[in-house]
């Protein structure tokens, strides 16, 4: 059996090792599940407010398959609300870290050819169990809601309320929870969660570190 999440926390505070502990449940690396483009049905979907049941629970060090760097594949809908299916597709870099013990994790993801910069900020309530994720756009500077939610296995729900262009919608953010290749999506429901359009996709790629230099030929004979 899988360690739940508040078991893995109490073995290491490893990064590495607490997400390769994770490695072996049934979702991890699984990205095709988030690549979902259309209105669907939630009666096979965690219903809204699945962030706040169904065994989704924060712990800490959740967010620890994101310290470190990663170039990220985008796709954003270009038009919402219509049933596209035109895409922009844009490269980005990322950079995450956690900190208080893994109860607080914070990134920054640079689009240079978008120009615009954006990050994250999680934090942990403990006592709840429940994790809350806001975030920054460096075009407005603004704090915008939050997402509340936490982790069944490896895949991550996070749910709230917030406004698309005028139209109040419940806001999900999906996490498929992978050391190396992780994936992120965004889906709004404009109908109080019973269909849901995805229109944001991120696939990252984590940056292998450099190597270290080899001091071996400099050792005396």
């Amino acid at each position: 059996m899988s360690p739940t999440p508040a078991q893995t926390s109490t073995m290491t505070d490893d990064p590495h090792q607490i997400v390769e502990l994770r490695q072996n449940t049934p979702c991890a690396g699984q990205r095709d599940e988030l690549i979902d483009t259309n209105f669907v049905e939630t009666k096979d979907a965690p219903p809204w407010s699945a962030a706040m049941s169904a065994g989704y629970v924060g712990a800490a060090h959740d967010f620890a398959f994101l310290v470190g760097q990663f170039t990220v594949t985008n796709r954003r809908l270009l038009e919402r609300r219509v049933g596209s299916q035109d895409w922009d597709v844009f490269a980005g870099t990322f950079t995450g870290t956690e900190m208080l013990h893994g109860i607080l994790s914070i990134d920054e993801m640079n689009v240079p050819e978008r120009g615009f910069s954006g990050s994250s900020i999680r934090t942990l309530d403990v006592e709840l169990r429940r994790w809350s994720i806001y975030w920054i756009n460096s075009n407005s500077g603004q704090l915008q809601p939050p997402v509340h939610g936490g982790f069944n296995e490896d895949r991550g729900v996070f749910e709230g309320h917030d406004i698309d262009i005028e139209h109040p919608v419940i806001a999900r953010f999906s996490w498929h929870r992978h050391l190396t290749a992780p994936v992120w999506s965004q889906a709004f429901s404009y109908d109080e969660g019973r269909s849901w359009e995805t229109n944001w996709i991120m696939e990252f790629n984590r940056v292998p570190a450099p190597a270290l230099p080899d001091h071996t030929s400099n050792e005396p004979n």
